[in-house]
């Protein structure tokens, strides 16, 4: 708003979509999509203007992604270079060796 304060928060997907369950971090894409960390679901997700969402990477080396960033200067093979930290609570929560990192991923458009 003009003043300085915030608007009225409006739903634009949800609020009950299982794609979503644990979103955390999020960041715009550069085509104005939302890139979202989702934790419970060990995801990243991309989620379009239009609506839909499209899982870009699952399970592997995620440990409940919290956080993602755009490498913006770099783009390698119609990719862009991503880092996402992981909380590791998923592997801690079944008594295993929680797997917290900083990754980097290349994830397609």
């Amino acid at each position: 708003m003009k003043n300085g304060s915030a608007g009225k928060p409006e739903l634009f997907v949800g609020p009950d979509c299982k794609n979503l369950n644990g979103a955390d971090g999020i960041i715009l894409d550069k085509d104005g999509s939302i890139i979202v960390a989702v934790n419970k679901l060990n995801e990243i997700v991309r989620v379009s203007m239009d609506k839909k969402i499209t899982v870009l990477e699952s399970g592997g080396i995620l440990d409940f992604p919290a956080s993602v960033k755009i490498d913006s200067s770099t783009t390698v093979q119609q990719q862009h270079i991503f880092y996402i930290t992981n909380f590791g609570f998923i592997s801690a929560g079944k008594h295993l060796t929680p797997r917290v990192a900083l990754l980097k991923a290349g994830l397609g458009e």
